[in-house]
């Protein structure tokens, strides 16, 4: 019966198929082709998206261990290089923020860890007026973060003085001492400069 149903349905429809045109028939494939080009192109940039949402998740999660492997070395000194068998690179800065290996002499203002992927690129002691700059690259706002949180924690008043998309200013003062901080975007959206001053007040 089954035969019969498709021998018949074949034997009806065959010669309709055969009497369309093949200027249909190419207009037909043309179609096809372009759906399924533009089904591949979404494939491609969903793709694409995919990529870097995965990039920026990975990003995020460096900067989180960072801040954590920070906090956890300012608790207990020494604990980074005992858990570096078990953690490797988390934590580190990645290759866009790496030192490019052109740190000048000095010494980093006394009680302020130092932001992942700074470099000192300045430093003066001048009558009791040392003044300390970093270079870096990637996040300013988490490396603003970063010291005003170290500075806030340590009992320093918080001032902010300026405050633009490209440049913050802050002063902190404490039982005579002030510290000035200022940040600012050079060369660039990524790249930025830090500079700490402290002096007696």
């Amino acid at each position: 019966m089954k035969q019969a149903a498709f021998i018949y349905t074949l034997r009806h429809f065959a010669p309709r198929l055969l009497a369309v045109r093949k200027r249909t028939w190419l207009l037909l494939a043309l179609g096809a082709a372009a759906v399924t080009g533009l089904l591949a192109w979404v494939a491609i940039a969903l793709l694409g998206w995919a990529w870097g949402q995965a990039t920026d998740v990975a990003d995020t999660g460096r900067q989180a261990a960072g801040s954590v492997l920070e906090r956890v070395e300012q608790a207990v000194p020494g604990v980074a290089e005992v858990l570096e068998p078990w953690i490797g690179g988390a934590g580190k800065p990645a290759d866009a923020t790496q030192p490019s290996g052109q740190e000048v002499s000095g010494v980093d203002p006394a009680g302020l860890v130092r932001h992942a992927g700074l470099e000192r690129t300045y430093y003066a002691n001048d009558a009791g007026r040392v003044e300390v700059r970093y270079t870096g690259a990637g996040d300013m706002q988490a490396a603003l973060r970063h010291y005003v949180g170290q500075l806030e924690n340590a009992g320093y008043r918080h001032d902010i003085v300026l405050a633009t998309p490209a440049a913050e200013r802050h002063r902190f003062s404490k039982e005579g001492v002030l510290r000035e901080l200022e940040i600012r975007r050079v060369d660039g959206a990524d790249r930025f400069e830090l500079v700490i001053v402290e002096q007696a007040h």
